[in-house]
């Protein structure tokens, strides 16, 4: 979008932190969805995260993966029917001619509240109407009701970032964002606004191991890892984080080697060395379970000899 402010503007992040409690805080869900800057010709330059909401409402990063650099104007439209995507905005970093940058984050998200009513109104030529409002397609952020976890559209709470936080949990979702209330907008910056990312654990069998790269060249990499579901091993992807010196040593020698894979359908592994009898499991710690059953950044908590679990 064109835009009278010619500077681009670098978003700012966040460092990493387990969930707290802080009256001196707002906290806002995590969204699972791509960061967007956007311009408006007025001048308005706002902050938010482009998302699709998945069957239960909250943001599912594998129906807006599908529409990144989609350039197709079929494909778009039936995307656009199929995956609706949503603008969810959290913050506002310019108003016309004046730049809210040093301006404390409680004064941008009232500007906020009233610039965004506006745009609805001047996109669409009409009254505000809440009919309206959903086919704008800017939304304030949202997160689930702490009671019942269904989707409300709240724009912050202050103070209760462990409530939402388990709220987030409740539902399976990404985590909470705390931000302090007189922070400035900071950008390219990490050391103020933190994140809490909901992680999840889970024991898999060892199926396989690749070859090792850099600091292991020659060694150990990672582990194939497979879950018996429904009769059957399903490939879960490969987890080489966490792996302990001793355990890039030792684990060579407790795997046994086959020449047949342990899944009906034979994934590509990159760099594989070997297939293993699925009898050795890890305790993996991981961000999200993908569509196609890969974990996302996972990493190995503990390796579990065999006979130590009952799959």
């Amino acid at each position: 979008m064109a835009t009278t402010t010619t500077t681009m503007i670098k978003p700012m992040l966040c460092k990493e932190a387990t969930a707290f409690d802080d009256m001196n805080y707002i906290y806002e869900v995590k969204l699972n969805g791509v960061r967007c800057i956007a311009y408006y010709p007025n001048g308005v330059i706002l902050d938010g995260e482009i998302v699709c909401p998945g069957p239960d409402g909250l943001p599912d990063f594998n129906l807006i993966q599908h529409r990144i650099h989609v350039q197709d104007a079929a494909k778009i439209a039936r995307l656009v029917a199929n995956s609706p995507a949503q603008y969810n905005v959290f913050d506002i970093l310019h108003d016309g001619e004046e730049s809210l940058l040093r301006r404390p984050l409680m004064e941008r998200k009232n500007i906020l509240t009233t610039t965004l009513q506006k745009l609805a109104y001047d996109q669409l030529h009409e009254g505000c109407t809440p009919e309206l409002w959903s086919r704008s397609g800017l939304r304030i952020t949202a997160f689930p009701d702490v009671e019942t976890g269904a989707p409300v559209e709240h724009v912050w709470i202050s103070g209760h970032g462990l409530v939402l936080y388990r709220a987030q949990e409740r539902v399976n979702g990404e985590g909470i964002v705390a931000k302090p209330m007189n922070s400035h907008y900071l950008q390219d910056n990490r050391s103020v606004w933190i994140k809490s990312k909901i992680w999840h654990e889970d024991v898999f069998a060892v199926c396989g191991v690749t070859e090792g790269k850099n600091g292991r060249t020659g060694r150990l990499g990672a582990l194939v890892l497979g879950k018996f579901e429904d009769g059957k091993w399903v490939y879960h992807g490969e987890a080489g984080s966490g792996l302990s010196e001793y355990h890039v040593m030792t684990l060579p020698k407790m795997l046994k080697g086959t020449r047949v894979c342990p899944f009906p359908d034979e994934p590509k592994v990159k760099d594989l060395v070997a297939w293993t009898i699925p009898e050795v499991y890890v305790e993996v710690q991981y961000f999200k379970l993908q569509d196609n059953g890969r974990l996302i950044h996972p990493s190995i908590k503990r390796v579990i000899p065999r006979g130590g679990v009952n799959e």
